[in-house]
């Protein structure tokens, strides 16, 4: 009695090969798009709780801060220093608004 062996063959190897090729042109793109939302989304969240901290700041010490530098300096607001985004750019603080804007990404 002859018993057969099922295995892949090389056409069917090289296929699936293929198409894992061709999934990971589709999907690369698409990664790369959701890390910059990503980083976008935690732009958009620092920058709203740095402008929290502007507020407690000046409900701690009845004064708005002169800069964000200042307030890194302050034990309660940015104990590991001055947040940065994380696409590169700087927050800037507008000493008139008493706030940081958000960035253009």
């Amino acid at each position: 009695m002859c018993k057969s062996k099922k295995a892949f063959t090389l056409l069917e190897s090289i296929m699936v090969v293929l198409v894992l090729f061709i999934l990971s042109f589709v999907a690369a793109p698409k990664i790369g798009e959701s890390a910059t939302k990503a980083r976008i989304g935690t732009c958009k969240t620092t920058v709203d709780l740095i402008n929290s901290q502007i507020v407690l700041y000046y409900t701690n010490n009845g004064r708005w801060p002169a800069d964000l530098t200042s307030m890194a300096d302050v034990n309660d607001f940015f104990k590991n220093g001055v947040p940065t985004c994380p696409l590169k750019q700087e927050y800037v603080y507008d000493a008139n608004d008493r706030c940081v804007a958000y960035h253009n990404h």
